[in-house]
């Protein structure tokens, strides 16, 4: 097991090197795309704090604390987005156009391949602005470091990844079935706005989706409300490491079904 995992890593930093030579060879692309990552959060938070401006909470909930939610969807948001945005050509580029037949005889992982083809390192800024909101955020609400915190905060920022992974791997391993030029995850992507703010703003309907359908509460809010200390949503923090398993496993099943499903184009 752990020479696969070493040969992996392996290929992995080779991808990443060779990668790293074909985008650097177009700054202007990479200067642009990290410009307009940082400029995303810009906007989000500008817009978040105009509509706060009013009122001094939503339902109960300061804006300062509301900025540290966004802040832990954000971080793992953009983790993902730099590791996993090739999922958005898995329908396009790989399924429509057969170019998954060239990931199927190599002797690696096919999904391995798929996210090593592609890294976004613009995404980087992203989590760097992230850590400053929450910097920002926690020291207004006067939030101590200590072991727990820290803790909660690396298990939080690592299952978020994970849910968003798995999530994502999953609705796009349906082009498998349904393979089209466009695929779902544009959609999904704007499910990713209800895990900025806090679950309970939200009708139970919406809440459900959020906590057990698209788990995207997980990612943020509870690993954040325990960190802030509002103990009442621990039960449901506790369950965070669970529900990225589940992510994961149900993300990696539809991918392996996807893939024995799978037809050349060919064909």
């Amino acid at each position: 097991m752990f020479k696969g995992i070493y040969r992996n890593l392996e290929l992995f930093t080779a991808y990443l090197a060779q990668f790293l030579k074909v985008r650097m060879s177009f700054k202007g692309d990479f200067l642009i795309g990290t410009f307009v990552s940082i400029s995303y959060h810009g906007i989000t938070l500008f817009a978040i704090d105009t509509m706060l401006r009013g009122y001094p909470t939503l339902n109960e909930w300061k804006k300062e604390e509301i900025f540290f939610i966004y802040a832990l969807c954000a971080i793992p948001l953009d983790i993902f987005g730099v590791f996993f945005t090739n999922l958005y050509n898995l329908s396009r580029t790989y399924i429509v156009e057969g170019e998954f037949d060239r990931l199927l005889v190599r002797p690696i992982n096919p999904l391995l391949q798929l996210f090593m083809e592609r890294i976004s390192i613009e995404k980087i800024s992203g989590i760097v602005v992230g850590f400053v909101i929450l910097l920002y955020a926690s020291e207004k609400l006067e939030i101590i470091w200590g072991f727990g915190n820290v803790l909660c905060l690396t298990g939080g920022l690592l299952c978020g990844t994970i849910i968003y992974a798995g999530v994502f791997t999953a609705i796009g391993s349906l082009g498998f079935w349904m393979p089209a030029r466009t695929s779902m995850l544009p959609t999904l992507w704007n499910l990713v706005a209800f895990g900025r703010y806090p679950v309970d703003i939200y009708n139970g309907f919406v809440r459900f989706i959020i906590c057990f359908v698209i788990p995207f509460g997980f990612v943020s809010f509870f690993p954040a409300s325990q960190i802030m200390g509002y103990y009442e949503f621990r039960n449901m923090a506790i369950l965070t490491p669970f529900v990225a398993f589940c992510a994961a496993f149900v993300g990696y099943s539809v991918w392996t079904m996807g893939v024995r499903k799978y037809e050349s184009a060919g064909n």
